[in-house]
């Protein structure tokens, strides 16, 4: 706060970063638009994350208990987390969910991360105990209550305090297609009027609102802890096995006939509303327009995807390195803290502003947005699996004698890698989404960039041939990041 007030009263970052006292002298100034908006905001994100993760935890369950259904589940799961919530907003409005929009954005933001961490849970189960309820002739569902349900629980947790603050981010994006009120509304008028001190004590807000939730989440996460401990996900039969043991083919004719139905439905839609090209094109005319320009799409692609890797790997250093960090130490843990909850709940709107003063109008800036929100799950995994040591284990290294540097290379973390190939699978798509908005928002090539610019010029059909072309990638980089996490956990006990 004191770095804050001291760059802002000396303009080391020009007029678009006041200082801290003039933000809460805005927020003070505003006090009851302030509150109602957030009021209205934080109402939205709630409903939009109780229903994202209702939805998520029946289709992990589902997955679980009827196998032939996994990969279906998951590959349409993948396909709709893909599309760009960027791009959906105009497609809502034209429904007519105008209200509803905050509350969808909020699902859609929640929904896939919950649904990977709860389905990697329930896998996490060791060999030995699936032995012996297999030995004891136990039913599925008998399994699924007594072993795979506590087991699942502290990774759920662990998904659901990552989707807190993105239900906020969520519903502040829904906002801004065409609410009355709410935190979005805010900060889109300060940005086109310029108010600066607004601007960021609307920023001020969103840190308390999902940093709160965050830490609410962290309290019920050490409660659950000392109720079910924490576990070690061994082996790779417990992981998720799309593509694996049902056998490529079979995978891919599953995951095929999903975006086959899904490209159906979009047509249908365009047919039976009458939907007119400037809301939403034709699969056709989309394709057309692929087909005109095709190594334009792959060029543009290359770009965006070369920011999602690298920020990815920025995400991976910094998460794991905190998360070794605060492993060490409560004290350093505690004053790491405010930075962890801090970084993931400031808009990404917020942030760009500033991170462009510093790097740039240009792929820097969406390299280091990126990197930026991939930190936040990897720190949250590692930190969760440096913690998820087997029973006793500790108290040998103790007996002989070990140096703390063995025990966290030999112990600690070993045990985390499991959760750490989890937060990448959650993370890969889900920077590379982030990359195209921040392309979006401020950027200068690639996807989102192309996207902005189509749109603008209501040349829809060049606009959605780049959303086809995030949705393929972005599943892409998830089932990359999917065989990446089956390979570490078969060859990592």
């Amino acid at each position: 706060m004191t770095l804050w007030e001291a760059t802002g009263r000396n303009g080391w970052l020009g007029r678009t970063f006041p200082p801290l006292s003039d933000a809460l002298q805005a927020i003070s100034d505003k006090d009851e638009v302030i509150r109602r908006a957030a009021a209205a905001t934080l109402e939205r994100a709630a409903w939009g994350y109780l229903f994202g993760a209702l939805i998520a935890i029946s289709l992990a369950v589902i997955a679980l208990l009827v196998p032939r259904l996994e990969n279906s589940t998951y590959t349409g799961a993948v396909v709709v987390h893909a599309i760009p919530a960027i791009a959906l907003g105009p497609v809502i409005y034209a429904l007519g969910w105008t209200s509803q929009t905050p509350v969808l954005f909020a699902l859609m933001f929640v929904f896939f991360t919950i649904l990977v961490a709860a389905g990697a849970g329930f896998r996490s189960s060791s060999e030995s105990a699936n032995d012996v309820f297999s030995a004891l002739g136990s039913s599925k569902f008998t399994r699924f209550r007594l072993l795979q349900v506590p087991t699942a629980v502290p990774n759920l947790i662990d998904g659901l305090r990552v989707a807190a603050p993105a239900a906020v981010s969520g519903a502040v994006l829904g906002e801004w297609f065409g609410v009355e009120r709410g935190l979005g509304v805010l900060l889109l008028n300060s940005m086109r009027n310029f108010q600066v001190e607004q601007l960021w004590a609307v920023g001020v807000v969103l840190i308390l609102l999902a940093g709160g939730a965050y830490v609410l989440l962290g309290a019920v996460e050490r409660i659950v802890e000392r109720v079910f401990g924490r576990v070690v996900a061994v082996g790779g039969a417990h992981t998720d096995r799309s593509g694996t043991e049902q056998g490529w083919a079979r995978s891919a004719a599953t995951q095929l006939w999903v975006v086959v139905a899904l490209i159906a439905c979009w047509w249908l839609w365009i047919e039976i509303e009458n939907v007119p090209e400037l809301i939403a094109p034709s699969p056709y005319d989309t394709l057309q327009a692929i087909i005109d320009d095709p190594g334009l799409y792959f060029e543009l692609t290359l770009v965006t995807l070369s920011s999602a890797i690298g920020g990815l790997a920025i995400g991976l250093f910094l998460g794991t390195v905190l998360a070794l960090i605060s492993s060490l130490s409560p004290i350093l843990r505690n004053s790491l803290a405010p930075i962890v909850v801090v970084m993931p709940t400031v808009p990404i709107v917020v942030l760009i502003p500033l991170i462009a003063r510093i790097a740039g109008f240009s792929q820097t800036t969406v390299l280091i947005v990126a990197g930026l929100i991939a930190f936040f799950p990897v720190y949250v995994f590692a930190l969760s699996g440096l913690r998820a040591r087997p029973p006793g284990a500790d108290s040998v290294f103790s007996a002989l004698g070990s140096p703390g540097w063995r025990r966290i290379t030999f112990l600690a973390i070993p045990s985390a890698v499991p959760n750490v190939l989890t937060g990448i699978r959650i993370t890969a798509s889900i920077v590379f989404l982030a990359a195209l908005t921040a392309e979006w928002l401020m950027g200068s090539d690639g996807l989102g960039f192309h996207l902005s610019t189509r749109r603008a010029a209501f040349e829809n059909s060049e606009a959605w041939a780049a959303i086809v072309f995030a949705v393929v990638f972005a599943v892409i980089t998830y089932q990359a990041a999917s065989a990446l996490e089956r390979w570490g956990k078969e060859r990592w006990a």
